[in-house]
């Protein structure tokens, strides 16, 4: 699903951690949900949502923990490229020094590799899951994943995935033909012999 970045979907711009506070608040408070909820959705402690969005906060807030909030109000954080700031900073921006400079390629950014994370959690927690379901259980929570899958994706590439199975299914059918051509043959074989 894609982001459409409209002056609409702006909620504030954040020249320091009050302002994000404000923000989730005023979010929390539009959308009149309590704080425990926040924790749960959040995959907060419980109780954490209403220690850091107290006023004043009891706790401070990381960029993790307004990350995770902000996600579970309906909300992300973005960081864009302000025209003015280039214009106000850009003739202070001073080139580093190449010799010295750290030239080391930027790994893999901390969410992806959080992603990667989680879907390999996901993965094993399913399994796990899966272990624990009768048969019929196992095909309706399937035949639902796919359902909701298909829903999810565009139209062409449900075609792709379409085309793929069928090539993949086709591939099959032409092997196992092949197989049975070949023990037809060593059975049609072995009766001249015999």
């Amino acid at each position: 699903m894609s982001f459409a970045f409209t002056a609409e979907n702006v909620v504030c711009e954040v020249t320091g951690l009050a302002d994000v506070l404000h923000a989730l608040r005023a979010r929390a408070e539009e959308l009149d949900i309590g704080r425990l909820t926040i924790d749960e959705i959040a995959g907060l402690s419980l109780g954490h949502a209403s220690k850091v969005l107290a006023d004043p906060p009891m706790k401070r807030m990381s960029i993790d923990t307004a990350a995770l909030i902000a996600g579970s109000t309906g909300m992300k954080l973005i960081l864009v490229k302000d025209p003015d700031a280039v214009v106000r900073m850009g003739r202070r921006w001073t080139k580093r020094d190449a010799k010295k400079a750290n030239t080391r390629a930027i790994g893999t950014a901390p969410w992806e590799r959080a992603g990667e994370l989680r879907r390999a959690q996901n993965r094993r927690a399913g399994k796990a899951r899966s272990r624990s379901m009768s048969k019929p259980e196992r095909v309706e929570l399937s035949r639902k994943g796919g359902l909701g899958r298909a829903a999810a994706l565009p139209a062409r590439r449900l075609s792709e995935i379409a085309r793929t199975a069928g090539l993949a299914s086709a591939a099959a059918r032409r092997q196992r033909a092949s197989v049975l051509a070949s023990l037809n043959q060593i059975a049609e074989t072995r009766v001249a012999q015999g």
